[in-house]
């Protein structure tokens, strides 16, 4: 097993996203596709016109960490 490139509590960004928002690691997990990450997550419900907090899953590749300035 390889070690993982980020750990819980990392700042992290998904690779593409043109508002660059920032998630919070949660948690991980290993498998033979390699490390999948459990983040922090904000969606807009329209209808009731609030911020809805949940979780999204990434893999390695499709995430980096957030740039310090």
């Amino acid at each position: 097993m390889v070690g993982q490139k980020f750990t819980v509590g990392d700042r992290v960004i998904a690779k593409g996203d043109p508002q660059e928002e920032v998630h919070e690691v949660l948690g991980f997990s290993y498998d033979e596709n390699g490390f999948t990450y459990k983040v922090t997550s904000k969606e807009v419900d329209v209808a009731k016109k609030e911020i809805v907090e949940g979780v999204s899953f990434y893999k390695e590749g499709e995430i980096k960490k957030e740039k310090k300035e």
